[in-house]
C-alpha cells in the first residue's frame, strides 16, 4: 500500500514492479492534482497509468491479465470544511487533467472546519505594504489561534504551518517569525550545512588544521569577525588599525621596515603569545582564535581523527554552553537561532562520524569541500531539537501532512508561478515521454504553469481549518495571478501588531497617549499591570518614575559639620552649567586623545630634569602607547603636535632658568577650609622671586603657573577673573600650600596660564596669560563664589543652562545626555 502515490519516481516504481512480479497486490492512493515532484519528471501521470508503468518495467506477473486494474474514486473529503474545499476545488479545475478528473467533485464532510463555525472565514487572502507587515499579519494570526482568540479552540504550535515557495524564503520567514515570538522549525528536507555560518567557519578551521588549505589573513579576520570571534565590523577595523600602528611603532624601535597588515595578522594567529598583540577586544579575540587552532593542531599532530580535531575546535569556541542556555531558557529569535545552529553543528559532526565509521575511501579534503559547497539537505540521523514549533517549509516539505492552520507566503509575480524553464540539463521529462513511446519534447510553458499551480493547490489543501494567503503589494513587488484566484476571499485591515504581552502593553499605552480618555485601553493596562507584565505599570514608564532618591549629595542641613570639596578646575564649570558638572563628576563624562595628550605633557613638565626639548619629547613618547588612536595618521599628526608642545615647553624652561625666579614646587597641593566648603587642588608650578637683599624668606613673591594644552587662550578680561588662577592665589595668600609652609611673609605675585599648543602660540614659542595679584575685594568675592558653588555641588537638583551652554555646539559637555529627547517622546 502506497500513500501519496502522485510522488512516485523511477526508483519507487521499480520497487513496486518487483513486488508485483513476486505476486504481491499493489494498492496506491494519491491525487494527481497535488504532485510536487514534477521537476524530476511527469509524476502527475503515474496514477492514471500505473498499470502501463508497471508493465513497462516488467512488473506484471503471468496471468495478471485475469486480474485487471481496479480503480476507486473517494467521494468525500474529510480533511477540511466546505469553504476550504470549495476554494481548493476551484483551483484544481484550472489544472490540466492528468488522466483523471472525477475526484475533483468530492465534497467536504458536513460540519467540518472550526473556523467556519466561528464568525471568521476559513479562507482569507490579504495584501501587505511591506515584508515586515506581511510577517506581522501572519504572526498575529498564528498567535491568536494559539491563544484561542475569536471564539475558537486554541491550536498547538505543532498544528500550524507556514508554506513558502523556496527554501531560502522559508529560512528567512522562520527567522523573522521568531522575532515576533512565534517558535519556528524549518522542515524543508533536512539541514543544508553550508547555510549556517558556524558550520562554514568550523569547516575552514578544520581545513586549516588538517593542512588541507591554510587560512589567509583576510579569512582569519573574517573568523574573528564571525560567530567564533564575535567581533563586529567596527571592532575589526579598529583591530586592523591597532595592529598596523603597533607594527610601525615596533619597526621604528627595531630599525626595520614594517611588515604588511596581512603578515601581522598571520603572525598573531599562528603564534598566539601569553598576551594579545594589542590590548583590546580585537587583539584578545585574535589570540583566542590562534589558541583554538593551536589546540586543534595538537590533536591532529598526535594522530587524531577529523572528528576529534573538530571537537577540539568546537570545544575551544565556548559556544556550546551559551547556545544551550539560549535554546532552553531564551525566547524569540535568539532561542530559535540557537536551536538551528546547534542542529547544524550536530549535522556536521554526524557527517564526519559517518565518514569515519563507514571507513570511506573518500579523502577528508573532498568531504569537507563537498559539505561547504553542497546545497542538498544533509540526510542525517543526528538527533535534533525537540520542541513545539510552527512548521515553516516548502510545498515538498508537507507531503502527507495536514495542519489546523496554514499560511501561504510567496504568491508574488515572478516567484510563484516560477515560469523559468526546468529540466533542460538532464531532460527528465523528455526521457520519460520517450520511454512511454511519445515524442521526447521538453515541458511547455503551459505544463510549467500547471506544475506550479499543483504546488499552490497542494499548499492550500494542507489546511484542515483555516487558510491565510498573504502577498506583498508595493512599488517593487506585486501579487501574482495565483493570488488573484482568491479575490473572492480578499480581506483588508488584518492586524499586524505583535500579539504578545509586550505588544499588547505597547498598543494600550499608545492608545492612551493618543486619547487619555480611552477607558478600554486603561482597563487593559490595569489588568496587564496586575499580572506583572513588564512595561504595564506606570512605575516602569520612562520619564514618570520618581527619583530613586531626593537626598542631596552632601546634606549640609542634617550634618552641619559636613564639608563640600571644591576643585579650582571645576569652579567655573559648576557655575556655567551645574548639570554638566554633576554628570561629569559622577562618571558620565568621556575622555579624549587631547585630554590624554595633556596628561603626558604635564607629566613631562613635572619630571623635567633640564631644558632639553628632545628629552621632554622622549618622556612623552615613553607613554605614547596609552593614547587611544583610531588610525596611524592620527597618531602621527598628534605626535607632531606633541613635539611642538615640548619645544615650547623647553623654551619656557630655558627662559625660566635665565630669570631671577626659582622653582619652589611642582604639583603643589593646597587645602583651604571656607565655611561649609573645602577648596583643595594641585598647582602645576610654584615659582618664587626674592625681594631686595633680605636673606630671610620674608618678602618672597610666589607666582602660580598653570600649564594648559588647549588651543585657545582666554582674553585679558577673562584672565583677570579666571576662577582657577584666583583659587591658586588664595592658597598662596592664606599660606595653604604645603610646599610654601616655611615661607613666612610670602606674598602672591599673581598667577599665569602657560599655553604651549602650536595653535595657541601661532607655531612659535609659548604664550602666557597673567593675572595680577588679588586685591582684598577680589579675595572676598572669590570666597563668596566658592561657598556659593559648594552649595550648588551639595544640592539634590542641578540646573541645565540649555540656551547658554547645553545647546551651544562650541561648548561641548556631558549635560547633553539629559537634554536629548527620549525615544518615546513622539
Amino acid at each position: 500500500m502506497v500513500d501519496d502515490a502522485q510522488e512516485l519516481g523511477e526508483g519507487e516504481l521499480g520497487l513496486l514492479a518487483g513486488c508485483a512480479r513476486a505476486g504481491s497486490s499493489v494498492w496506491v492512493f494519491g491525487d494527481p492534482d497535488l504532485a510536487t515532484g514534477s521537476f524530476t519528471g511527469e509524476r502527475s501521470r503515474v496514477l492514471a497509468g500505473l498499470h502501463e508503468e508497471l508493465a513497462r518495467r516488467g512488473g506484471l506477473a503471468p496471468g495478471s491479465a485475469q486480474h485487471p486494474e481496479q480503480r476507486a474514486v473517494l467521494s468525500t473529503v474529510y480533511r477540511h470544511g466546505s469553504e476550504v474545499r470549495e476554494f481548493v476545488r476551484g483551483l484544481t479545475v484550472r489544472i490540466g487533467a492528468a488522466g483523471a478528473a472525477e475526484h475533483r467533485a468530492a465534497p467536504a464532510v458536513a460540519g467540518g472546519g472550526a473556523a467556519e463555525a466561528s464568525a471568521g472565514s476559513a479562507v482569507q487572502f490579504a495584501t501587505a505594504s511591506s515584508p515586515a507587515e506581511q510577517l506581522g499579519i501572519i504572526a498575529h494570526r498564528l498567535r491568536a489561534r494559539r491563544l484561542g482568540l475569536g471564539g475558537v479552540q486554541p491550536v498547538d504550535w505543532t498544528d500550524m504551518a507556514v508554506i513558502c515557495r523556496t527554501r531560502g524564503e522559508a529560512s528567512r520567514v522562520a527567522r523573522l517569525l521568531a522575532v515576533h515570538q512565534v517558535p519556528t522549525g524549518i522542515a524543508a528536507g533536512g539541514v543544508v550545512l553550508r547555510e549556517h555560518q558556524i558550520v562554514r567557519e568550523l569547516i575552514r578551521m578544520l581545513q586549516h588544521t588538517l593542512r588541507i588549505r591554510a587560512l589567509g589573513a583576510d579569512e582569519v579576520l573574517q573568523l574573528v569577525g564571525g560567530v567564533i570571534g564575535g567581533l563586529d565590523p567596527v571592532a575589526i577595523r579598529r583591530l586592523r588599525g591597532a595592529l598596523l600602528m603597533h607594527e610601525r611603532r615596533t619597526a621604528r624601535q627595531e630599525g626595520r621596515e614594517p611588515r604588511s597588515i596581512d603578515a601581522v595578522v598571520a603572525d598573531g594567529f599562528a603564534v598566539p603569545g601569553v598576551e594579545a598583540i594589542v590590548d583590546s577586544a580585537g587583539g584578545r579575540a585574535l589570540r583566542r582564535l590562534g589558541k583554538i587552532a593551536a589546540a586543534a593542531d595538537s590533536i591532529a599532530s598526535s594522530g587524531g581523527t577529523a572528528r576529534e580535531v573538530l571537537w577540539a575546535i568546537w570545544d575551544g569556541t565556548g559556544l556550546a554552553g551559551r547556545w544551550q542556555r539560549e535554546a532552553l531558557e531564551g525566547r524569540g529569535a535568539r532561542a530559535d537561532e540557537a536551536h538551528r545552529s546547534l542542529d547544524a553543528v550536530m549535522g556536521l559532526f554526524f557527517a564526519l562520524q559517518r565518514h569515519e565509521e563507514q571507513d570511506s575511501e573518500q579523502p577528508i579534503a573532498e568531504l569537507l569541500e563537498e559539505l561547504s559547497l553542497s546545497a542538498v539537505p544533509e540526510d542525517s540521523l543526528a538527533q535534533q531539537s525537540q520542541r513545539e514549533a510552527v512548521t515553516v517549509t516548502t510545498p515538498q516539505g508537507v507531503i502527507g501532512r495536514e495542519f489546523e492552520v496554514v499560511a501561504v507566503v510567496g504568491a508574488q509575480d515572478g516567484s510563484w508561478p516560477n515560469l523559468r524553464a526546468r529540466g533542460s540539463l538532464l531532460g527528465a521529462t523528455s526521457l520519460e515521454r520517450w520511454l512511454r513511446g511519445e515524442e521526447a519534447t521538453a515541458p511547455s510553458r503551459r505544463d510549467t504553469v500547471h506544475d506550479e499551480l499543483r504546488l499552490f493547490v497542494h499548499s492550500c489543501a494542507r489546511a484542515r481549518d483555516a487558510l491565510l494567503v498573504v502577498a506583498i503589494a508595493d512599488e517593487d513587488q506585486h501579487p501574482s495571478a495565483f493570488f488573484g484566484f482568491g479575490r473572492a476571499h480578499l480581506v483588508t485591515g488584518l492586524p499586524s501588531a505583535r500579539l504578545t504581552l509586550r505588544g499588547a502593553t505597547s498598543e494600550m499605552r499608545r492608545r492612551l497617549n493618543i486619547d487619555p480618555g480611552d477607558a478600554s485601553a486603561l482597563r487593559s493596562l490595569v489588568a496587564l499591570a496586575a499580572e506583572g507584565v513588564p512595561g504595564a505599570h506606570p512605575d516602569e514608564w520612562y520619564g514618570v518614575l520618581e527619583p530613586s532618591t531626593t537626598a542631596p549629595i552632601v546634606d549640609l542641613v542634617a550634618d552641619p559639620a559636613a564639608r563640600v570639596s571644591v576643585s579650582p578646575s571645576q569652579l567655573e564649570r559648576a557655575e556655567e552649567c551645574p548639570l554638566d558638572w554633576v554628570v561629569s563628576s559622577l562618571g558620565g563624562g568621556g575622555g579624549s586623545v587631547q585630554a590624554s595628550l595633556g596628561t603626558l605633557i604635564h607629566h613631562a613638565l613635572e619630571t623635567a630634569q633640564d631644558t632639553d626639548a628632545a628629552a621632554l619629547f622622549e618622556t612623552v613618547l615613553a607613554q605614547w602607547h596609552k593614547l587611544p588612536f583610531d588610525a596611524d595618521w592620527e597618531s602621527q599628526r598628534t605626535k607632531r603636535v606633541a613635539e611642538q608642545m615640548t619645544e615650547s615647553l623647553a623654551e619656557y624652561l630655558r627662559d625660566f632658568a635665565g630669570s631671577d625666579r626659582e622653582l619652589l614646587a611642582q604639583e603643589a597641593a593646597f587645602e583651604i577650609p571656607l565655611e561649609h566648603a573645602v577648596l583643595r587642588g594641585f598647582a602645576d608650578r610654584l615659582e618664587m622671586r626674592r625681594s631686595g637683599d633680605d636673606s630671610a624668606h620674608g618678602g618672597a613673591e610666589i607666582t602660580v603657573v598653570d600649564l594648559k594644552t588647549g588651543r585657545t587662550p582666554p582674553s585679558a578680561a577673562a584672565t583677570a577673573t579666571h576662577a582657577q588662577l584666583q583659587a591658586y592665589q588664595l592658597g598662596v595668600m592664606l599660606g595653604a600650600f604645603e610646599s610654601a609652609a616655611g615661607l613666612e611673609g610670602a606674598r602672591s605675585g599673581g598667577a599665569k596660564l602657560l599655553y604651549v599648543h602650536p595653535d595657541a602660540t601661532k607655531r612659535g614659542g609659548y604664550v602666557e596669560r597673567g593675572q595680577e595679584p588679588m586685591s582684598e575685594d577680589a579675595k572676598a568675592a572669590l570666597i563668596e563664589r566658592v561657598t556659593t558653588v559648594a552649595r550648588v555641588m551639595a544640592a539634590n537638583e542641578f540646573t541645565a543652562r540649555v540656551e547658554h551652554h547645553c545647546s551651544d555646539p562650541h561648548k561641548p559637555g556631558s549635560c547633553r545626555l539629559h537634554i536629548i529627547q527620549a525615544v518615546s517622546h513622539a
